[in-house]
């Protein structure tokens, strides 16, 4: 069973996969910013449907208020882990 840290308010937060770091220095985030916005998700959807486990797409705030896109597989478990992080893409922001 795996364990995660928690957030004051006691949700699990999740798990940083290498992958999520790609666009960190072209749109200025850290691990604290992309891990502030997946407590602080605005809008959720499944990215795709039949992959276990499934993909969620999920936008997001910072805390400057920029809003991000981040992509998690979430697990049976509840684990989840951000394999993807940048500035939200128009495409995405139109599901708002």
């Amino acid at each position: 069973m795996r364990s995660a840290p928690r957030c004051a308010n006691g949700h699990t937060l999740p798990e940083l996969h290498r992958s999520a770091r790609k666009h960190y220095r072209r749109d200025q985030l850290d691990d604290s910013v992309v891990l502030y916005a997946a407590a602080h998700v605005l809008h959720s959807r499944p990215l795709d449907d039949e992959d276990d486990p499934g993909r969620w797409l999920m936008i997001s705030t910072d805390p400057a208020g920029r809003l991000l896109e981040l992509v998690a597989p979430i697990y049976d478990d509840g684990y989840e882990l951000v394999i993807h992080a940048m500035k939200a893409r128009a495409q995405y922001l139109a599901e708002l």
